[in-house]
């Protein structure tokens, strides 16, 4: 299937002579948070994409005059689009890696025709098709099994198969130890804090202090505030980690507000559900207690597993009723 065939038609766009407050009014007036922006509406030729971050940093963080100011001055050129005869898996891998949900359509002329957006590939294309693709771009390993059988096909059997299954149940464990505990990053401290304001009354935040300030301020109602990664350099802050799409927009807003930041990078890996993003964060976070017995059944298991046994005379078909 091509993005055409599921694309919507004429998006909403304005025109890189428009005044930033022409855009912030379409993103008012259709619930949206970004604008493209095309050369002229006759020849629709697409140059780029303003976004409702955009004029926060480059308009408003600057108390720059929203109706005086040009689209051009804020928005960002070349977005990343696909062709109208391209396949829906190119846009869906491409939303993946510049991590967006939504794809502008061009014609082979770079004409603006249309927009894709993730949920329009989910409901036309096969659910699991679309559901492996959304997990191989985010896992950064495959995902490998052992079905408990060797090389030839056979189950293992035989004294070596305690021992394997032992092995097995402590590395399910451990697994499950690494998979289920909660994503841990420092918090900032009541003398972090006590430093961090000092040192704004005096000067300029270092980079540890103003790192520790923003994670304070990223929202706790949000999912998974802690799974957001925060890393500055100079003022300019880079934002990592699992977020789900309708908490993007309070993160972004939270950050830019902290005083001592001149610029914010997104390179959050966005989820569309909360399914997807306890799938990204580990489930839904088992308490140290259970990460622990489950760690513990794995190393009795194996410690069962390596027991030694009393030999037994061996047993053929024939003494087993039924063969």
């Amino acid at each position: 299937m091509n993005c055409k065939d599921i694309m919507t038609p004429n998006p909403l766009s304005c025109l890189p002579s428009d005044p930033v407050s022409i855009a912030a009014q379409i993103m008012r007036r259709n619930d949206v948070g970004s604008v493209l922006v095309v050369s002229e509406h006759t020849d629709n030729r697409l140059l780029g994409i303003v976004t409702d971050r955009d004029l926060a940093l480059k308009i408003i963080a600057d108390a720059r005059d929203p109706h005086t100011t040009r689209v051009d001055e804020a928005m960002t050129l070349n977005p990343v689009c696909c062709r109208e005869d391209e396949s829906t898996d190119h846009a869906l891998r491409l939303m993946a890696e510049h991590q967006v949900r939504r794809i502008p359509v061009v014609d082979n002329q770079g004409r603006l025709v249309g927009i894709v957006a993730q949920a329009d590939v989910a409901r036309h294309e096969d659910e699991k098709q679309v559901g492996r693709v959304i997990e191989q771009i985010s896992e950064p390993y495959p995902s490998t099994g052992w079905n408990g059988e060797s090389e030839s096909g056979r189950v293992w059997t035989g004294r070596g198969a305690p021992l394997a299954l032992g092995a097995l149940c402590m590395g399910i464990g451990a697994g499950l130890m690494y998979a289920l505990s909660p994503i841990r990053r420092s918090e900032s401290s009541p003398a972090e804090s006590s430093e961090g304001a000092s040192e704004s009354e005096h000067g300029e935040l270092s980079d540890v202090q103003l790192a520790s300030r923003i994670r304070s301020r990223i929202p706790r109602t949000i999912a998974r505030p802690k799974a957001i990664e925060v890393t500055c350099r100079g003022g300019h802050v880079i934002l990592a980690g699992p977020v789900l799409a309708s908490d993007v927009r309070q993160v972004l807003d939270s950050v830019t507000a902290v005083g001592g930041v001149r610029s914010v990078q997104s390179r959050l890996n966005v989820h569309e559900t909360r399914e997807s993003l306890d799938e990204a964060t580990g489930g839904r976070g088992w308490k140290a207690t259970s990460r622990l017995f489950a760690g513990l059944a794995g190393s009795g298991a194996l410690l069962y597993g390596m027991r030694p046994k009393a030999r037994t005379g061996a047993t053929t078909r024939s003494d087993v009723p039924g063969f």
